[in-house]
């Protein structure tokens, strides 16, 4: 954080120097090295230690405003009676799924043949020595283009996407406590436009708890620290009476990314919205959407479907450019129907820019939206609640407020 200090008196020409210098975009240590190589004399070795207190202060009481800012969030939540959290990439980036365009441009260096077949391999070298955005767009266009006609391609590209370093998913701390604030009802929504299966490991983990025990039983959910959260049966589980003596439970949570997967809603459904698909997904235009995830013999893209067998299976799956909004207009209708009625939404893990814009427009409407990012992106901050912050800092207040066994 770098702190102008030109509205202090400057009486000197040494104070003067002083304060151009604490005024220059450079790192503390270069404003330390200048000071240690020029400037020897008593009165700046005191500005020296002057400006080391008011950098460390800086530093100290930004952590501190987060921190506050950050709990006036959650001491909102607790009010909140319809609150949504929509999450995107960035709270995935730790587990090692790229950001942006890195994960196109990855393809491209492990696949030169490929792409030199598809005529993109000078765009794709261009923007790998220049490391440009827009250099890396304009290949990862070219890209989309030929995976929309091409089925041969489509495979090898969700081939290579599923077997990608966690895509499938894994034991993650953040993942698991969005996932038990969503069943513990903190909120009502859960939201994103992640490929990667890391929030469906950790619903899939706690149902096989429920499943290995009694199901009428709450499971206590544990993390890596060892930290505990207990999910009641019912937050799991719809009782559905059969006879007069049998019941079923029905598990509560389902997956909505294609139209065809809204008419399998339920007044008792907690469903995922997983917005932008998923390479483990494919889809038949008669019967919606099939999961290849932990499927021993999976499906393949232009396989027939095994229910209707004159369709073809095709990928379910929003790239980068496109939007669900113009994909699958009646699932996104869906969504924004219940944003509007949400009284707060949280966002996380995504700048709003690009192919965001549509998701970034709807929340910014509403009146009590809260943003937590390292970095502002796209966002009006004079229409939402700016936290400079992570994801795994939103985690751990979540964990703290709304799941610790006190």
């Amino acid at each position: 954080m770098i702190i102008p200090i030109n509205s202090l008196v400057q009486t000197t020409s040494s104070f003067t120097i002083f304060t151009r210098i604490m005024s220059q975009p450079v790192t503390v240590s270069a404003r330390f090295l200048f000071f240690r190589r020029h400037v020897e004399t008593p009165y700046f070795l005191l500005l020296r230690l002057l400006s080391d207190y008011i950098l460390c202060s800086w530093i100290l009481y930004s952590d501190k405003l987060r921190k506050m800012t950050l709990q006036k969030l959650l001491d909102t939540l607790r009010t909140a009676r319809n609150a949504a959290l929509i999450v995107g990439a960035g709270i995935s980036a730790k587990n090692g799924i790229p950001l942006g365009y890195r994960l196109p441009m990855e393809f491209g260096e492990q696949h030169h043949q490929l792409i030199k077949d598809m005529g993109l391999f000078e765009t794709w070298e261009k923007a790998h020595r220049a490391k440009d955005i827009n250099l890396q767009a304009a290949f990862v266009e070219g890209l989309v283009r030929g995976f929309e006609a091409n089925a041969s391609f489509q495979a090898t590209l969700l081939s290579w996407m599923m077997t990608h370093s966690a895509m499938i998913g894994e034991p993650s701390d953040d993942h698991a406590i969005f996932v038990l604030a969503w069943f513990r009802r903190v909120f009502r929504h859960l939201i994103t436009t992640n490929w990667d299966f890391l929030l469906e490991w950790q619903i899939d983990d706690l149902y096989d708890q429920a499943y290995s025990g009694d199901p009428f039983a709450p499971i206590d959910f544990t993390l890596s620290n060892g930290a505990t959260c207990k999910v009641s049966a019912d937050r799991l589980f719809f009782l559905q009476p059969l006879t007069d003596d049998d019941v079923f439970w029905h598990p509560r949570w389902d997956i909505i990314s294609h139209p065809k997967d809204l008419q399998d809603l339920r007044r008792w459904s907690r469903p995922l919205w997983k917005i932008h698909g998923s390479p483990f997904f494919l889809a038949c235009p008669k019967c919606g959407g099939r999961t290849r995830w932990k499927i021993l013999e999976p499906f393949e893209v232009n396989d027939p479907c095994p229910i209707h067998p004159d369709t073809h299976l095709a990928p379910e799956l929003t790239f980068w450019g496109q939007s669900i909004d113009v994909a699958y207009p009646q699932v996104w209708r869906t969504v924004t129907d219940r944003l509007q009625r949400c009284d707060m939404i949280i966002a996380s893990g995504f700048s709003g820019s690009g192919s965001d814009i549509y998701i970034r427009q709807v929340i910014e409407k509403n009146t009590n939206a809260w943003i937590v990012n390292p970095s502002v992106g796209s966002w009006d901050t004079t229409n939402v609640h700016y936290i400079e912050a992570y994801a795994s800092d939103l985690a751990a207040g979540l964990f703290d407020v709304f799941l610790a066994k006190h």
